[in-house]
């Protein structure tokens, strides 16, 4: 990524963080459901789909980081 494409980025960032910060957080809700959806039709339980889908996806935190990081928002 240039250094220009990363400046656009991080000022994007700034001007609407909260709207980035919501976006992952709803795109790594979906991919829990949607994994927890497979699982519970594969027979386990919702609760234990649930808890399994956010096992295999790990902390949120540290995605939403990877996140940032993917978009150029960790310099």
């Amino acid at each position: 990524m240039t250094l220009l494409a990363r400046l656009r980025s991080f000022v994007a960032a700034l001007v609407s963080g909260r709207k980035v910060e919501r976006e992952m957080e709803e795109e790594w809700t979906f991919h829990v459901e949607a994994r927890a959806d497979a699982l519970a039709a594969e027979g386990l339980s919702r609760d234990d789909a649930i808890r399994r889908a956010r096992v295999e996806f790990g902390d949120p935190l540290r995605w939403k980081e990877g996140g940032r990081e993917a978009r150029g928002l960790l310099w």
